[in-house]
């Protein structure tokens, strides 16, 4: 790792640097060609390592040019210098060896100067006086000379120079550590200088009356819009070029290079969470919701550097001497492992181990109060551990969501070109016939369909104007992310905003790729381990309101769960995707499934399994309306393809049928007069989900597919006293039409046991009522014919969806892709709810081994399945 980590860490007032950066931030006027900023900016190896700490010299700093730049114009000469050397990174030429060593140290400047802009910047937009003065930041990146006769805006040129470097970098990026270091401090930048959003209640654009008042938002849609009108010889930028190359990143997830500091950085936070004995599970990653592995595939890649092997070793023997104590220098900000000292990011220290604490152990008494208390503020949102070998691939996609879920009221430049998205892969000017086998000679009859000179490939075109890229990438790309919610959400947008990328996706017969991720990460988010408390207030009449406790939560946010939800409905939008899912797609084993040991499972299967736990879960501790009715949403359009329901699949969904359509009867009872159109009541909630079970159960057993689902016979017969009983109760809740055909098929089916030889196992049980389909077939009612499109749940997004995705993109920014690396003011931000402020002694869930009383909730049905 390059730099001066030593010196940035016990950086003081007294040092030269320190007072060099007082008197920019000071009130008075440094030209921008004073010797001062090249003394400043030549301290670029101690730059790249600084943070800021709670009442350290770069927070004293910040506050103090927050309220002396309008007027000093010393942010805008520190814009000027960071423009310049950006442009001067890259050669525009072939470069020889020594141009490249010139490279190198153009860059390792760029990065620590773009370090200490970075931490500046965010301070100035933190710290700015009036979060509606949109002429503050103005004033601020607006250079003045001395005299005030000429004034000049930075902002434009600078913004321009970032976006240009980022369109250009991917090729330096993959050998040369310091590149890979400018682009993810580009990218930081790029975020901190949007965060005039984060720190303002949310408006969108369909709310907003007159254009936006955020400076660089307003910047970056402007020049987006005029640059994609003009020639690309004549523009800096495209949005085309720029959404390329973001979406590049993602596809390549290059791993951050040896000797980087964001390598250094990657393997260490991987380093903690092993020190503090946290195992990925048998997939290869974490099974809790507070350590997110950015990429499944990055398990399997070791990145090896001096760094990381010198920590593994002293890790390594922290974790053998058993008296060892790891515990948080607040002043100096290492992490200390017995004797030997290693430099960490602070955030990151205090976010891992703040995460990962158990109780007491592994702490030294004596900081365990500097390390509670530097930890505090970022409990104000629900932090994650975020591992990734490619940090900028992540950047990116955090920064590509917030341009495309932004400014969708009128023309979003990036958006549009997302939707004139095209595979290339079948471009005119590729040969089709080259990677297909030779026709078989058919004669003259072919003669006029195959002439001379003709390909396959020529009838295949595009619009000249199209944004081709490789789906084929794209949909691989996603199969190892779309567990996370970076991820999912990237997903979600692309398939919102590019009908071909659309289309493409639904005629897939492989979309386990990305729906299995989807099932694992909802499968870990109704976690019967941990527990889900309310936090009780009192509400405007004085009642008693119920408020979601999401620290004892198994996930970090229910927008994540919407997210992949309505991924999951998107999918089963496509007739086609049922019949996939149940008879072609077969899954040898599931590891992250702990239930059962699942072979030779259809991916129909799956997703009815993990619907059912998810609804249970949603019943018994969340009773969320929304996750709800989308669950029974994606398990209605399903239902006509159930077929070969794997046998624990079919006992828990008789099981979690019983179980719902006896509690729904119950609270009929206790609450005759509650609305049930109003899905927000326990009633409504719980006949919603017992009416759809029972619709899925009535097409299994319909005489199209009885004959196909004689597990799921077997467990209604299984299940026939509890059945009986609610059915012919003089209080049943359900119409006779709703379980009428249901029960018919029970009746027959036990008699058909009954009569069989020796039907005393489940085995001999089946092989009879095989041997009976026939008579099953008879005694089933035909189920209602569904078109292609009629009564299928479609998703459509809100009139206004940046209402909902542009504060959970801020939340995923915040909260997980930066949690540790950007020193967010939390206490300030207003786009999306904080937590409230009291500080848990113990972390959630089993991390902290805390034991709780379960009794209060119902029994998972999975607990007695």
């Amino acid at each position: 790792m390059w730099g001066s980590p030593e010196r940035a860490i016990r950086l003081e007032d007294s040092d030269h640097l320190a007072v060099l950066l007082f008197q920019i931030s000071g009130p008075s006027h440094i030209p921008w060609k004073d010797q001062r900023w090249q003394e400043l900016l030549h301290g670029y190896d101690v730059w790249v390592h600084v943070e800021q700490r709670q009442g350290g010299p770069l927070e004293r700093a910040g506050q103090a040019l927050a309220q002396h730049a309008p007027r000093s114009s010393n942010l805008a000469a520190l814009a000027l210098h960071v423009t310049r050397m950006v442009d001067a990174i890259l050669p525009n030429t072939e470069q020889a060896f020594s141009d490249r060593i010139a490279m190198v140290g153009r860059a390792r400047a760029t990065a620590g100067t773009l370090n200490l802009f970075r931490i500046l910047t965010h301070a100035v937009i933190a710290n700015q006086p009036s979060i509606d003065s949109p002429e503050y930041l103005s004033q601020c990146f607006s250079y003045r000379n001395r005299d005030n006769n000429h004034e000049q805006n930075t902002a434009p040129d600078l913004l321009s120079a970032l976006l240009r470097f980022l369109t250009q970098c991917s090729a330096a990026m993959k050998d040369i550590p310091e590149i890979y270091d400018t682009t993810a401090l580009v990218l930081d930048w790029l975020l901190v200088a949007l965060s005039t959003q984060l720190y303002k209640p949310m408006i969108s654009s369909f709310q907003r009356k007159n254009g936006g008042s955020d400076l660089f938002w307003t910047l970056l849609m402007q020049q987006a819009r005029l640059h994609a009108t003009l020639p690309k010889t004549d523009a800096s930028w495209t949005p085309r070029e720029l959404v390329s190359c973001l979406m590049q990143f993602q596809l390549d997830r290059l791993a951050a290079p040896a000797r980087s500091i964001q390598e250094h950085n990657s393997s260490l936070a991987k380093q903690v969470a092993a020190a503090k004995g946290e195992k990925c599970g048998p997939d290869g990653l974490y099974e809790t919701h507070l350590i997110v592995t950015a990429s499944s595939k990055s398990t399997t890649k070791v990145i090896e550097s001096a760094s990381s092997t010198n920590t593994s070793r002293a890790l390594a023997r922290y974790q053998s001497r058993s008296s060892a104590n790891v515990f948080i220098d607040a002043t100096k900000g290492a992490l200390v492992l017995s004797s030997t000292i290693i430099l960490l990011p602070f955030r990151l220290v205090t976010l891992a181990l703040g995460l990962l604490r158990r109780g007491d152990k592994g702490y030294d008494q004596l900081h365990k109060t500097q390390l509670q208390s530097s930890f505090l503020r970022s409990r104000r949102t629900n932090d994650v551990l975020w591992l990734t070998e490619a940090p900028v691939a992540d950047l990116a996609g955090s920064f590509l969501l917030l341009v495309l879920n932004n400014e969708r009221a009128g023309s979003n430049a990036f958006r549009n070109e997302l939707a004139s998205l095209s595979d290339n892969r079948w471009e005119g000017d590729t040969d089709l016939n080259g990677g297909l086998p030779d026709l078989p000679n058919l004669g003259d009859e072919m003669a006029p369909l195959v002439t001379e000179g003709t390909s396959l490939s020529s009838r295949v075109t595009h619009d000249e104007n199209a944004f081709l890229m490789d789906f084929e990438r794209i949909f691989a790309s996603f199969g190892t992310t779309v567990h996370n919610e970076v991820g999912a959400l990237l997903l979600y947008t692309i398939l919102q905003a590019s009908p071909k990328f659309s289309e493409a996706i639904a005629v897939r017969s492989d979309l386990d790729t990305v729906v299995l991720p989807l099932l694992r990460t909802l499968y870990l988010s109704s976690s019967t381990r941990f527990y889900t408390t309310s936090t009780s207030s009192r509400g405007k009449d004085g009642e008693a309101a119920k408020k979601l406790n999401i620290r004892n939560c198994p996930f970090r946010s229910q927008s994540q769960l919407y997210v992949m939800i309505i991924l999951l409905l998107l999918f089963s939008q496509d007739t086609s995707f049922g019949a996939d899912a149940f008879r072609r797609i077969s899954i040898q084993s599931i590891p992250w499934y702990k239930e059962r040991n699942l072979k030779t499972i259809s991916l129909g299967s799956m997703i009815v399994l993990s619907m059912l736990r998810s609804l249970t879960f949603n019943l018994n501790r969340l009773q969320d309306p929304f996750l709800l009715s989308n669950c029974c949403a994606v398990l209605l359009n399903l239902a006509p393809s159930v077929v070969e329901l794997h046998d624990y699949a079919a006992m828990r969904l008789s099981a979690v049928t019983v179980a719902c359509i006896k509690r729904y009867a119950e609270l009929v009872v206790e609450h005759p007069n509650d609305d049930e159109e109003d899905l927000s009541s326990p009633r409504a909630m719980n006949g919603e989900v017992a009416r759809t079970l029972l619709q899925v159960i009535k097409h299994c057993v319909g005489s199209k597919n009885i004959d196909r689902n004689l597990h799921l016979i077997y467990a209604l017969v299984y299940h026939q006293t509890d059945f009986k009983k609610v059915f012919t109760s003089n209080v049943c809740p359900f119409r006779k039409s709703e379980y009428s055909s249901i029960q018919k098929v029970i009746d027959a089916a036990k008699r058909i046991i009954d009569e069989g030889d020796d039907a005393r196992t489940a085995a001999k049980a089946l092989k009879v009522l095989l041997d009976h389909a026939e008579t099953l077939k008879q005694v089933a009612t035909d189920a209602k014919k569904r078109s292609s499109t009629e009564d299928l749940f479609t998703y459509e997004e809100e009139s206004d969806p940046e209402v909902f995705f542009v504060p959970y993109v801020w939340e995923i920014i915040v909260s997980v892709v930066t949690s540790s690396s950007i020193e967010w003011d939390t206490d300030k931000i207003k786009v999306f709810a904080l937590l409230d402020d009291s500080f848990e002694e113990l972390p959630v869930g089993l991390m902290d081994g805390h034991q709780h009383d379960t009794t209060k909730f119902s029994m998972d049905v999975s607990d007695v399945v």
